[in-house]
């Protein structure tokens, strides 16, 4: 039987999370909090967390 490898990733404004999972388990899972002292523009998240959370 062949394995379906699935990979998930889901960023906000302030959380970044990675997974990559089969039908049957969990093989990996990340999730960094995007640390800053003020708010972010949601336009500027994607390139904010890219440059922030170089290990995702």
């Amino acid at each position: 039987m062949k394995n379906t490898f699935i990979l998930g990733i889901e960023g906000t404004a302030w959380n970044l999370s990675a997974a990559i999972v089969t039908e049957t388990e969990i093989i990996a899972e990340v999730t960094e909090t995007y640390k800053h002292s003020r708010g972010i523009h949601p336009g500027k998240q994607p390139s904010i967390m890219q440059s922030t959370q170089p290990a995702l």
